[in-house]
């Protein structure tokens, strides 16, 4: 009986750490959409063509959304077709390591990537059993089409 439990109690315990890993990660991705989708309706209402960088409205939306849990944003891509010669991207923060949409849509369309470092998603609770998950989740972003 006591073997029983030094071969189970690693694997509940493997189980439960993967549990809180993967609800905490879907949870702060939720937030991440939500600041992405923040920043898209306030992109939507300013006039287009943009230029130059993300405008401070778009930033200061991501930022307040991302504020609540705590997470900060690496870089924000805007992008639109808004204009005389598109595609128009804007980017702030990072060193463009951020990807934009991939499906470009036929119609007018302005999106919002937010990239976000993955320590920041998810604990890494499960690298104690050399399950380091960190690199391995590569959907940082998310993208709101109008």
């Amino acid at each position: 009986m006591l073997l029983e439990t030094l071969l189970v109690i690693p694997i509940l315990l493997i189980g439960v750490l993967a549990i809180v890993e993967f609800s905490t990660l879907t949870s702060r991705m939720s937030w991440v959409k939500r600041a992405s989708r923040d920043g898209a309706d306030i992109a939507t209402s300013l006039t287009l063509p943009l230029v130059g960088a993300v405008p401070a409205d778009v930033e200061d939306a991501v930022t307040a959304a991302l504020d609540e849990k705590g997470i900060t944003w690496t870089e924000i891509r805007l992008e639109h077709n808004i204009g005389p010669s598109p595609p128009y991207v804007l980017t702030s923060g990072g060193g463009g390591s951020c990807v934009g949409p991939a499906n470009i849509p036929r119609t007018e369309y302005v999106a919002i990537t937010v990239c976000v470092e993955e320590s920041q998603l998810a604990p890494n609770l499960l690298e104690t059993f050399c399950f380091d998950l960190d690199g391995r989740f590569v959907q940082q972003t998310t993208i709101r089409c109008y």
